[in-house]
């Protein structure tokens, strides 16, 4: 198992990301066992996700999103 993002990283959705929750991979001698491990994976997760603060940037006067 590998974990890149870092604890309270923020992660947005395309357009405006560039990253992804992940991926889940597995191997098993059957399909059937490759899913069955796939969605014990998957029972296991939890994500807590919360809306980005329009925040402006001092010097550019751009708005970008701040995640808390």
């Amino acid at each position: 198992m590998a974990i890149t993002a870092r604890l309270h990283d923020a992660i947005a959705a395309w357009p405006e990301g560039s990253s992804y929750l992940g991926f889940l991979f597995a191997r098993g001698s059957t399909p059937e066992k490759v899913e069955q491990s796939l969605r014990e994976a998957h029972e296991k997760l939890s994500f807590t996700i919360t809306p980005g603060l329009p925040v402006e940037h001092p010097a550019t006067r751009q708005m970008t999103n701040q995640s808390n």
